[in-house]
């Protein structure tokens, strides 16, 4: 028999069709199996068993092994390339979880430091505090030389007075750099 359907590979070809009298075989499909069969059979006008048969006879023809091995490759390559996709996730959470380590690292790191900024701070204030004490002790005790200075000046201004009788001659400032402890040895030339 020559079969001219539409979307059929066998055009021209002789197919022989099946009586009644032929096997049975009966077969259990899964339902979207069943409906790819019958949506594929609408498609080429034909029956649901014709449809079957039909690509049953294509898988053993020269272009059904041809297809059998592009589909095969095609599987290998899938295989292939999921397990590259596999391979490249489990990289990528190796990838995170050592970004993770090298980031609590980094903030362990920054908290040593942190820790050591603070504790300088406290060293500097510290030190600070002890500095200004000892400059308030140091003002303190000027003060105390300069109060005591006065009162022996006033002191000694008044003896003056008792043993003279006259008011002793003001005190004259002399500059800075003149007395005697505050002077440079002259250079002498040769």
């Amino acid at each position: 028999m020559v079969h001219n359907g539409p979307n059929h590979g066998n055009v021209g070809k002789t197919m022989a069709t099946p009586k009644q009298t032929d096997p049975q075989f009966k077969l259990r499909l899964t339902g979207d199996l069943r409906d790819k069969i019958e949506t594929a059979a609408k498609a080429s006008n034909r029956s649901m068993n014709a449809e079957m048969i039909a690509r049953l006879e294509e898988s053993f023809s020269d272009n059904g092994k041809a297809l059998l091995e592009a589909t095969l490759v095609v599987e290998s390559l899938r295989k292939n390339l999921t397990e590259r996709i596999w391979n490249y996730d489990q990289m990528a959470k190796g990838l995170q979880k050592r970004e993770a380590e090298l980031n609590q690292l980094l903030n362990d790191k920054v908290d040593v430091i942190e820790m050591a900024i603070s504790a300088r701070r406290e060293e500097l204030e510290a030190e600070y505090q002890r500095i200004m004490q000892y400059a308030e002790e140091q003002r303190r005790s000027a003060d105390e030389y300069a109060g005591f200075t006065v009162a022996r000046e006033r002191q000694f201004v008044e003896m003056i007075k008792l043993l003279t009788g006259k008011e002793p001659p003001p005190v004259q400032k002399v500059p800075r750099g003149e007395f005697p402890s505050e002077k440079k040895p002259r250079k002498t030339r040769r």
